[in-house]
């Protein structure tokens, strides 16, 4: 099966990619379905994950790790957690990532935003940047060591 440009430029920084970051509002306790259908697109057998005779399906995605961002408009988390049992996280961290071989190591709920005030927003902005930095350094870090003890073998 042939990919769009588009979808192959999203593969390439995915393969590369040492550590991913998925961002998305929750939309009805869920993920929009735009972002659904580029997963049902690019996350293909023989791609993502492999099937084997055994039953067995193995991640190819192994090595890699995600943190999940998922906005709230008039959910809040504590709600979605307690009610909804976090189901709006789980095909993506579950269903999706871990399948495929990706370990999640945080994911991040924010609302509900229809309650937010302006400086609420700057002071979220801030929390999320904080957040980014670290990830780029822990990540960063992580991959320097790698490339570091791969030249010295």
């Amino acid at each position: 099966m042939e990919l769009e440009p588009d979808l192959l430029r999203a593969w390439d920084d995915i393969y590369w990619s040492t550590h991913q970051v998925w961002i998305h509002p929750m939309w009805w306790v869920g993920m929009p379905a735009v972002m659904k259908g580029f997963f049902d697109r690019l996350f293909l057998p023989g791609l993502v994950f492999k099937h084997h005779t055994t039953g067995n399906t193995q991640g190819l995605l192994t090595g890699k790790t995600a943190r999940i961002l998922v906005t709230m408009g008039d959910l809040s988390p504590q709600v979605h957690q307690e009610i909804y049992q976090s189901t709006g996280i789980i095909p993506l961290k579950d269903g999706i990532l871990a399948y495929c071989g990706v370990q999640t190591e945080a994911v991040d709920t924010i609302g509900p935003l229809n309650d937010f005030s302006q400086q609420d927003i700057q002071q979220l902005l801030i929390q999320v940047a904080h957040a980014a930095k670290k990830d780029i350094n822990r990540y960063t870090k992580i991959v320097f060591q790698k490339n570091k003890q791969q030249t010295t073998k």
